[in-house]
């Protein structure tokens, strides 16, 4: 009891010290509609439920995309910079009869698969030697990908998230190169979905996410954070929404390793309020 009561004291000084540093547009909503572009649009009024955004195939003549489901431009998600394919999928709080399927907060998320593995990226400000941990919340896509042939076995999606000094370019190869702190996740798509019960494209009312805190300590004035499709290759990845930045300071070393408790403790509150 004694040590449950000092554990609980450490998280709670850690969550009240920390400060929200932040990031834009932390959960991919939509531009203001009077500015958007004409395809983005078309996630406002219904005509889409979700868009594919890559930097590598422009849109235009020649693009096999653009038959199917369109590309946007690279900044599409305000604050974001798209590297490789993902997919901007609406939910039903957009398109209450077709929305692709429920985001963690506000009507967005990302898919980090479109028609292949992609990511995304934002450089935030960063006071070196202070802790920081970013929470995100974690689901996947349970679209049978190849090798997937039933709904009772596992449906693994795995993404990393990366953080690097500095600006950097929407490159993945030199994201992993010059990273200095990296971590993988997984989330089994089999858990956002009645799997006995669920078809392959059908809304989905509820996704089941899952918070996850990725910690570092910055080491620039400047640190890009990256978050990235591992695993599948090809369409239905990972998905994520709701991604924050919380400052802590420079930690005691007897409260390393409860910070991301304490943080996680502050974005429950603050998702309360």
């Amino acid at each position: 009891m004694f040590l449950k009561t000092i554990t609980a004291s450490l998280v709670l000084t850690v969550a009240c010290s920390a400060a929200w540093a932040e990031f834009n547009n932390p959960s991919f909503e939509i531009p203001n509609p009077e500015v958007a572009d004409s395809r983005i649009s078309s996630l406002l009024s219904g005509e889409t439920d979700w868009m594919t955004m890559t930097p590598d195939v422009p849109a235009g003549d020649g693009n096999p995309l653009a038959e199917n489901d369109g590309v946007l431009p690279i900044d599409s998600v305000a604050g974001w910079t798209v590297f490789g394919q993902v997919d901007w999928k609406s939910g039903p709080a957009v398109e209450p009869t077709n929305g692709f399927w429920e985001a963690a907060h506000g009507n967005m998320s990302i898919d980090l698969n479109a028609h292949d593995r992609g990511g995304i990226m934002q450089t935030v400000s960063t006071t070196p030697g202070n802790f920081y941990t970013v929470t995100f919340q974690m689901s996947g896509n349970p679209t049978r990908v190849e090798g997937e042939t039933t709904r009772t076995e596992d449906q693994l999606r795995t993404l990393q998230v990366l953080a690097v000094s500095g600006a950097a370019n929407p490159d993945l190869g030199e994201l992993t190169t010059f990273a200095f702190e990296n971590q993988d996740y997984t989330f089994n798509a089999n858990e956002s979905v009645i799997a006995e019960t669920y078809s392959d494209g059908d809304p989905i009312s509820n996704m089941n996410w899952v918070a996850k805190t990725f910690s570092f300590v910055a080491l620039a004035e400047e640190t890009t954070i990256a978050f990235h499709s591992i695993f599948p290759e090809g369409v239905a990845g990972p998905a994520i929404d709701d991604v924050h930045l919380i400052e802590v300071g420079i930690p005691e070393p007897a409260t390393m390793s409860l910070l991301a408790v304490g943080a996680m403790g502050l974005l429950r509150r603050r998702r309360r309020s």
